[in-house]
């Protein structure tokens, strides 16, 4: 996978939209019933916690849904890349088993035509995979 054409000021507007999307889930979003559950974890298993919630999983499904998922699809016709930006972001945020509510769902299904997009205009998944760990990490800190 090619690095592509990261630069500080896509990473700039990737926390600005990270923070916007944040803000955005905050009023519209319903608190999650397994968040509340994390709220009296602390410690080191927070600290694990945190960890894999900050870089391993938006390092995997960064990798799952816009490297194999997104590339298999953008090839396909003239409305390849618009199928695999749909479909991929569809199935990211329905895998996503552990939210119930449907402004949640609603919330990954925007994120990950978000992370498609920077996917696509960057060429590389670094962005995405920083986006993900931006809005990972604003997660965490909201679990403090």
């Amino acid at each position: 996978m090619p690095v592509g054409v990261t630069t500080w000021q896509i990473v700039f507007l990737l926390l600005l939209t990270a923070i916007g999307l944040s803000i955005i889930s905050g009023f519209l979003g319903n608190e999650e019933e397994w968040i509340v559950l994390f709220k009296h974890i602390n410690g080191f298993p927070f600290v694990l916690l945190s960890i894999s919630i900050i870089f391993a999983a938006p390092i995997s499904e960064e990798i799952m849904f816009r490297g194999f998922l997104l590339n298999a699809s953008m090839w396909y016709g003239p409305n390849g890349k618009w199928i695999g930006i749909l479909a991929s972001s569809l199935i990211f945020s329905s895998l996503h088993t552990q939210y119930t509510s449907m402004s949640t769902f609603v919330y990954l299904f925007i994120a990950g035509i978000i992370l498609c997009q920077i996917r696509i205009y960057t060429r590389s998944l670094i962005a995405p995979m920083i986006l993900h760990m931006f809005i990972n990490t604003i997660s965490v800190i909201c679990l403090l």
